[in-house]
């Protein structure tokens, strides 16, 4: 972050991961939003 001057990274994690967010939160990142979709079968 330092060397390209960011103040905030946002990534993606589903849900069922639940190693993976576990992981990100022990490196400092926080939950900041729940996604949804809804899709149809054709």
């Amino acid at each position: 972050m330092e060397e390209y001057q960011l103040k905030e990274i946002d990534l993606e994690v589903m849900l069922w991961n639940e190693s993976a967010i576990r992981f990100y939160e022990h490196i400092g990142f926080k939950s900041r939003y729940i996604g949804m979709r809804l899709s149809r079968e054709n």
